[in-house]
């Protein structure tokens, strides 16, 4: 479902862009690797992709009762399960400032000591 859903808002929003869609204006559109990475339809075209194989991986490892299948199922949940409240501590604890007087006691690191 995601994968449809991705790739329906994919073509809308270039058919919104433009009226007839062609490799140029494409190749416009996306002149940077990170164009790509940070497009909201890409990414949910390839969550739709990982969850899919991942849910294909486990529903094949139940029933030929495969212990590797099952096992990188269990490997991917909790990669994503991770992954998941990583991300949710960095949105919660992202945005707070660093001081640079904590860092500037420690040898090598860069920061100049403070003047007082």
């Amino acid at each position: 479902m995601l994968v449809g859903v991705g790739c329906w808002a994919f073509s809308e929003k270039n058919r919104l862009s433009s009226d007839v869609v062609d490799v140029n204006s494409l190749q416009s559109k996306y002149s940077d690797v990170f164009d790509v990475v940070f497009d909201l339809t890409v990414l949910i075209i390839v969550l739709g992709v990982v969850v899919f194989v991942l849910s294909f991986v486990g529903c094949v490892g139940a029933l030929r009762e495969n212990i590797c299948f099952l096992k990188c199922v269990r490997i991917g949940l909790l990669q994503f399960t991770f992954k998941l409240i990583f991300e949710i501590l960095c949105l919660l604890y992202g945005n707070r400032p660093v001081h640079v007087e904590t860092y500037a006691a420690i040898p090598g690191c860069g920061v100049p000591t403070p003047k007082i």
